[in-house]
Parts: structure tokens; sequence; C-alpha cells
């Protein structure tokens, strides 16, 4: 508050939405809540006490709207495949004018964000007052495993071995062989004739299998 003309030293009071401060030397009042509140201002002249009163509006330019990305749809290892973000918002939804911002240039009305590429994004929720929330999201590319050799084909009693090319996922990844975790560096030992199932399972987790 900065009162003009007077002499000082001054005295400060705010009151408004059930809130009424004592009378202070400082002209800052903290911590006071969006609303329309009466600040006074006062100081003394020769045994007089002179005061003027004013009315202030403050607005919620900047509250916040928390955030959490529940759904992910990951978009296949195509490059020309797209994904998609699905938003849910904890407040605010009763707030009629959301845009949701992808990456600070495109806007979207729904929680719905459609065509995503592979990588990392930024998303931004701004309501009507201009509050802000963001929050960080990775586009993953979805998990695939491909055969890309068989080698030592079991001849008698001579195991096999399958090399397998992994893409897209999050690493480190886990080898499965017929339901059995086994170490591989990009290929698979010991394995016996027949068919068998190998599964991937990346940290995320998301899981690929492949028959052979």
């Amino acid at each position: 508050v900065s009162p003009i003309g007077g002499s000082g030293p001054f005295r400060y009071r705010l009151e408004g939405e059930g809130v009424s401060l004592p009378w202070q030397s400082s002209n800052i009042f903290d911590n006071i809540l969006p609303g329309v509140y009466v600040v006074s201002a006062e100081y003394d002249f020769f045994g007089q006490t002179y005061s003027a009163v004013a009315s202030l509006g403050l607005l919620p330019t900047s509250r916040p709207l928390p955030l959490a990305i529940t759904k992910v749809q990951e978009n296949p290892v195509s490059a020309s495949s797209l994904g998609t973000f699905v938003l849910t918002i904890q407040d605010g939804l009763s707030d009629p004018h959301l845009t949701f911002v992808l990456d600070g240039t495109r806007n979207f009305t729904t929680q719905t964000l459609t065509d995503v590429p592979a990588g990392d994004h930024t998303i931004s929720v701004v309501d009507s007052d201009g509050g802000v929330a963001s929050a960080a999201a990775y586009m993953r590319v979805r998990l695939t495993a491909v055969v890309t050799g068989v080698s030592n084909r079991c001849a008698a009693s001579v195991s096999g071995t399958v090399a397998i090319e992994v893409s897209g996922g999050v690493a480190p990844f886990v080898f499965r062989v017929d339901g059995e975790v086994k170490p591989s560096f990009g290929f698979l030992s010991g394995l016996d004739a027949g068919t068998h199932q190998i599964t991937i399972v990346d940290s995320s987790p998301t899981q690929q299998s492949v028959s052979l």
C-alpha cells in the first residue's frame, strides 16, 4: 500500500474475506488469498488522526492445478506412428475454459492429447484466471523383439542359440524362456530342440513375446 500525501509515519490495516488484521507499520500484507478487501491508512498530525480508505480486489493469478498423467498410450516402433496422452486433473475441472498445452505450441480443449511423437514433452494446463500447472511426460516407443538368427541347431544332444534384437521399450530388459529368467547379451543359449516361448520385459513394465 502506497499512500499519497500526508506526512507519516503511517499505520495500515487490511479487512475483508473474513480477515481483520490489526494496525501495522508496514505497508506490505503477506499471504493474502484472492478476494475483495478494504485497506486503511492513517497518521497523526499535531494530535489529529487523518485516515484514508480504499477497496481492492485480488485475483488468483497463479492458482496451482495439480496435474497427474494417469494413462499413456504408447505408439508403435514405426517412425510414422504417433501416441496419445490422456490426463486427469485433480483440481479445477469446474472451470469450463481449461486449455491443455503440449510443448508450449499445441493447444487442446480436452484432456486427450493426440498425435504425440516419441520422446520428452511438457504438458501445461491453463485455467480462465491464468493459473498454470505443468508436468513432464515421456512418450515411449512400444517394445518389440525379433529373432534375428538361430545357430547350433540342436543336433543330437547339442543345444541351440538364438539371437534376439530388441527395439523400443525402456532398458534394462529381462528375458524369459518358457517362463524361466535367462541371462542375455543379445542372444540366448542352451536351448533344447522344440518350440519355445521367449518373453522380454522392460522396466516400464511392458512385455513382448515371440515363439520359435
